[in-house]
């Protein structure tokens, strides 16, 4: 009875953290045990039900979305305003400093298919960092474009707008279904999630694993990582399927990275030829 009043009147009051009020009916229980000669076994069956009673909802699925909801969108903003330091030295010297645009068009690619995807279900959490690096990339794309030369310009130019046509007519032609835009949406990540991939044979051959963006796979993985958690809170399968897709392959490159050493003086920026 002591302990079935000590757990209502814990649980009645008005300690607004569950945390700490889980903790004060462990300490009273079983400080209470020690001082009545209750058998410690029952008043550690009694402690434990009290926390869990209390730290149940700091577990609930809807708790874990939430993290997920802002962790998710936090860490594929901080991917996607990667280019931001190389697009200020482009601007600064007025010159691409021989930076490769495939990466940026990639990215406009992927953000604007997750946009569109995203807009189509309602879900903010991934409408908006996609939103954003669409709006990055594009940028990006568009000052490289300007800051370009000769040659380099023209193709900069044809290929700019070439990505735009592809976009444009996904956009007023392509598949309306959810279906097929998640479907689209999840192969472009899977590509861009498996891209280092293709430096793989050479980082064997050379047993050097320079050639390989550490710091950008490390990123992916925690992205994959987190949107796949949030994929499975809202159990979306377009959402689930490419990032756990994608957190495997990002973990099988850090373990190559870990496996083969950088070169003394190696690096590798990803935006670089």
């Amino acid at each position: 009875g002591s302990f079935l009043s000590f757990r209502k009147a814990i649980r009645t009051s008005e300690v607004k953290s569950p945390q700490y009020t889980g903790l004060c009916m462990a300490t009273v229980l079983l400080s209470t045990c020690l001082l009545m000669g209750v058998p410690p076994a029952y008043a550690k069956a009694q402690a434990v039900a009290a926390v869990a009673e209390v730290a149940e909802p700091l577990v609930s699925k809807a708790v874990i979305q939430s993290y997920a909801a802002v962790i998710a969108p936090v860490v594929t903003i901080g991917l996607f305003t990667s280019p931001l330091e190389v697009l200020i030295s482009i601007l600064r010297k007025r010159s691409s400093l021989g930076v490769a645009m495939l990466p940026y068009l990639t990215m406009q690619t992927n953000c604007f298919l997750w946009l569109r995807y995203g807009l189509q279900i309602g879900d903010s959490t991934i409408f908006l960092p996609n939103g954003l690096g669409l709006v990055i990339s594009s940028l990006t794309i568009v000052v490289y474009t300007l800051c370009s030369a000769g040659k380099q310009r023209l193709t900069s130019l044809r290929s700019a707008i070439f990505n735009a046509a592809v976009l444009a007519a996904l956009y007023f032609y392509g598949p309306t279904a959810i279906s097929s835009q998640g479907l689209i949406a999840s192969t472009a990540s899977v590509l861009l999630y498996g891209a280092p991939l293709a430096q793989l044979s050479e980082v064997v051959r050379k047993r050097d694993s320079s050639s390989m963006p550490f710091t950008q796979i490390f990123f992916a993985f925690l992205c994959a990582a987190s949107w796949t958690v949030y994929g499975l809170c809202v159990g979306d399968p377009y959402v689930i399927v490419p990032n756990s897709i994608g957190t495997v392959l990002a973990f099988i490159q850090l373990i190559v990275c870990n496996m083969f050493k950088r070169s003394k003086g190696g690096s590798y920026t990803f935006e670089y030829k």
